[in-house]
Order: C-alpha cells, then structure tokens, then sequence
C-alpha cells in the first residue's frame, strides 16, 4: 500500500526521475575522468619517448602509468602454437611480468617512431622491431597492435614457426629462444620481400632506360630512393640493437628466462654460445639487408650523377646552338653594314654604275662568311684552352708518376733556384727542374710536347701556370 501510495504521489515520481539522472551523469563524469587519466598517461609517454624534457619523477611516471586502465587488443601464443586473442591493459602486464614504466614505454602500443631494441628482464623479454611489439616469457608471448592487417599475419605466421618448431626440438629448445627466433626471422624475410620488389623497380628505373632527359623517371627514382633509405635506416638500426646483446655475455644470458627460473639465478656462463649463434646469424641477415639497401642507393646516385651529365651536355649543345646562331646573326649585321649604306634616299652616283649592285653583293656575302668564320674560331680556341690545360696536366701526372710528393718537391726546388718575385721562367729551366727530379735527361720528343702544351711566349712561361699544373698534377697522383 505504501508502494502504490509512492507510484501516485507525482512529486515523488519527479524525485526518482532526477535522481536517477544524476546517478547517470556521475557515471558519465567517472567514465570522462578515466578516459581522460588514459590519455594524458599515453600522451605523457609519447613525450618521454621523444625526449621531451619532463618534470615527473620515477615514481610519478610509474603511478601515471598504471593509472592507464585502457585495454589493449593482443594476441597470447603459447608454446604448443595455439594463438588467442585477449584484451589485457598496461597495469595487469606491468604487475604479472614485474616491469618497470621505463621498460613499457619501448613496447607501448601507443607510441610511434621509437628505436628498435631487445630488453631482457627478470621474466620477460621485451620485443621492438618497429612494427612489431611484443613480450615474451618463458611459457607464452604477446603481440600488441593485432588491428594493423601485417600485424596481425605476421602472428599466426609466428604461432605457426612455434608450432613447427616445438615438434621438431621436443620442448628441448627453450621457448623463449624460439619466439625470438620467429620474431626475428619472420621479420627479416618481411624486409627481404620489400628489398625485392625495390630492387625489381630499380631494375626497371636504372637499366631499362636510356632516356636521361625523361622528368617522370626521376620523378619515380626519388620516392624508390626515400623508401630505401627508410629501408636501411631500419635494418641497420635492429642490426645494432642486436650487436648490443651479442657484445655482452650477461645480456645474452638474460635472454635464458627457462633458465634462469629453474636455477634462481644467471646461467653458467657457457650457456650464452647458443644464444649467441642465433643472434649473430640474424645480425648477419639484417646488415645484408642494409648493405643491399645501400647499394642499390649508390647505384641511384650513379645514375642522377649520370642523368645530370648528359643533362648538362644537352643543355651545352642548346647554348652551343644558340650562340652558333648569335654569331650567325652578328656576322650578317656587321656584313650588311656596308650594304645598308645604299638604302638611304641619297645620290651618291654609284646608282648609275654597271656591275657595282653585283660588286657590293659579293663583298656583304664574303665579310659575312670571313666573319663567322672569325668569330667561330675564337669560339673553339676559347674552349680548347681548358681543355689543352687538362691535357698538359694529365702528360705531366703520367711523366712524374710514381713520385710521392711531387709538388712539395718541385716548390723546393723552384725556391732555391728563382727569386720570388720572379713572374716567368724559362722553359729550358724547367726542363732542368724536371731532369733533376727524374733523375734523368727528357728526351726531346718530351721536351717538343711541353713546349706544345705549356703556353709560353719566346721561351718564357709565367709561374703561375706551372704552379697550376703542378697543382693539378699533385691532384691526379695523390
């Protein structure tokens, strides 16, 4: 009676409606302040995974961190090969395998861009291949990130190597050891497939092509160029994660958790040859894989530095082309001039004059060909005169070959033998310089080709210019 004396007061109707409204936004409030505690703790460690300056102490970071109730999805193998899927959060982990905050943040499922690396700890070891986050026990493991499609084959294909693996070993093998080894493995040949099909349109960009003037090549050739530096950087980077383990015994012998459990304590020290033969084998694989990267990136570099050659040579023959015409067009001007002279509205009496239009006609033809050819000339020797240097000063690098120190040597003796403030020397002095440095007398087929390549003006050459191929000769022998 007094129940349905309530339900028919409408006052008290309305005081079980508010109230129950409250309790829900209470709930809410609770739901927002731990959703917020959750990321503040994620953001928290993705700035102390960048290095950002922080004022937490440890003790902060570790209870912010266990604050974080947020549920991760992951996938658990076992030792038998079965794989299941489970939800766990960071402060259950935390507590079952006894790991530090610190230690969580290099496998947080939330960070990104961190450094690969292989923790070994009390009673687990802690997994960072970029990609693929894991911990592994003596019993079990967990891969973290099961949502990323790669992630999520690559862990059955690990379930399967353990599966595979525990049959053929018995159980002799420790558990540990093999989830390492598939985690290793399994990665390895997932960069070995991406350094193929690199290579394969390598191959096409690099070889298949001859057209170095083609823009959309290149425009393929430089994200092919980003990936395999990505690539390498990656490689190399678990490359040197895993040469930290193998350079110290007692980080080799962490690595032994079964172990480790059955003694209380480190394994004798012999026990480390084995873990140091399967890491020094997945050394070798993942520095084989930044060695190709960076051979294929040389090859890239080639082939630029190459494109950027026949670029410039087509680029010369345009300019070459234009001032080919530029001289064609001065030559014609200047022959005209004459010409233009009888175009003014003036009488000179040559108007009347046989033969003179035909006279005037052929003196503009000549002046504009003895012009051109004037001018083209001068073109050539000017280009020659770089080259003809060049020439010299690879006769001389062949003529004092085998010499160390040629040009320390040749100073010294031009020191002793001339004043400094001697501009030019005679050429039959530098055959002396020559001869006593050779220690023999210059033949004079010898002597006819420095005369040919040296400029030099009756018998006088300035030192500056033997002082530049001397340079360029010490350049060419070091």
């Amino acid at each position: 009676m007094h129940g349905k004396q309530n339900r028919g007061n409408p006052r008290e109707g309305e005081m079980q409606f508010l109230s129950h409204h409250l309790f829900q936004g209470r709930q809410r409030v609770l739901q927002y302040l731990t959703v917020g505690k959750a990321l503040s703790a994620r953001s928290f460690s993705i700035r102390l995974v960048r290095g950002s300056s922080s004022n937490y102490s440890k003790g902060a970071m570790n209870k912010s961190l266990v604050s974080d109730d947020s549920l991760f999805k992951s996938y658990e193998i076992y030792a038998n090969g079965e794989i299941v899927q489970k939800m766990c959060s960071m402060p259950s982990l935390m507590t079952e395998y006894a790991l530090h905050g610190r230690d969580f943040l290099a496998i947080h499922p939330g960070t990104h861009r961190t450094t690969p690396c292989i923790l070994a700890r009390q009673k687990a070891i802690l997994v960072n291949l970029n990609s693929i986050r894991s911990i592994i026990s003596d019993e079990s493991m967990i891969i973290f990130n099961i949502d990323n499609p790669f992630i999520s084959k690559i862990s059955r294909d690990i379930a399967d190597y353990i599966r595979i693996e525990s049959r053929r070993f018995g159980g002799s093998f420790p558990f540990e050891l093999q989830a390492l080894e598939g985690v290793l493995i399994l990665y390895s040949d997932h960069l070995y497939n991406k350094l193929d099909s690199y290579q394969h349109m390598a191959h096409k960009l690099l070889y298949t092509t001859d057209n170095y003037t083609n823009f959309d090549v290149y425009q393929e050739i430089h994200p092919l160029k980003v990936r395999l530096g990505h690539l390498q950087d990656n490689s190399e980077a678990i490359a040197k994660c895993i040469q930290d383990i193998i350079s110290s015994d007692e980080d080799m012998l962490e690595l032994l958790l079964t172990q480790k459990n059955k003694l209380g304590h480190l394994p004798p020290m012999e026990m480390h040859l084995s873990v140091e033969l399967l890491l020094e084998n997945y050394f070798r694989r993942y520095t084989d894989i930044a060695r190709q990267c960076d051979m294929h990136l040389e090859d890239i570099e080639g082939k630029q530095q190459l494109a950027a050659i026949s670029m410039d040579n087509y680029r010369n023959k345009i300019l070459n082309l234009n001032l080919s015409l530029g001289i064609a067009e001065v030559s014609i001007a200047l022959g005209t001039f004459l010409t233009s002279v009888f175009g003014m509205n003036l009488h000179s009496g040559l108007e009347t004059a046989n033969y003179m239009f035909y006279g005037m006609a052929g003196l503009a033809a000549c002046s504009c060909a003895m012009l051109y050819s004037f001018f083209q000339l001068r073109n050539r020797t000017m280009r020659k005169t770089p080259l003809k240097r060049e020439t010299a000063a690879k006769y001389l690098s062949n003529l004092f070959r085998g010499i160390d120190n040629f040009d320390t040597i040749f100073m010294d003796y031009m020191s002793n033998t001339f004043a400094s403030d001697q501009d030019s020397i005679r050429m039959t002095d530098f055959f002396k310089i020559a001869n006593s440095i050779l220690r023999r007398e210059l033949s004079q087929e010898e002597k006819d080709k420095l005369y040919e390549l040296i400029p030099s003006s009756n018998g006088m050459v300035e030192k500056v210019k033997i002082l530049s191929l001397i340079y360029r000769v010490s350049d060419r022998v070091s």
